[in-house]
């Protein structure tokens, strides 16, 4: 299942390996990181696109309770076809 969040954190040097390492303990593989800083550099919006093998809904769950985190989007959930 290909998975495509965007998130918003605070511009801190632990923010993405906290990312990552969430991403990687709920066994989703990273196609694709996009990282861009805000205008004043105080947040940083990732886009991540995901190959998951579960539901991304508790990824999203995790992600929300981290406190450097402040905005998480589930921008799409694409499932392959089977055959």
């Amino acid at each position: 299942m290909t998975v495509e969040l965007k998130i918003i954190t605070r511009n801190e040097s632990t923010a993405l390996p906290r990312v990552l390492r969430i991403v990687a303990r709920q066994g989703c593989a990273l196609k694709r990181l996009t990282l861009q800083p805000a205008a004043d550099d105080t947040a940083l919006e990732l886009s991540l696109l995901l190959d998951c093998q579960e539901a991304p809904l508790q990824l999203v769950k995790l992600l929300q309770k981290q406190i450097l985190i402040t905005d998480v989007r589930l921008l799409k959930e694409e499932v392959p076809l089977a055959g």
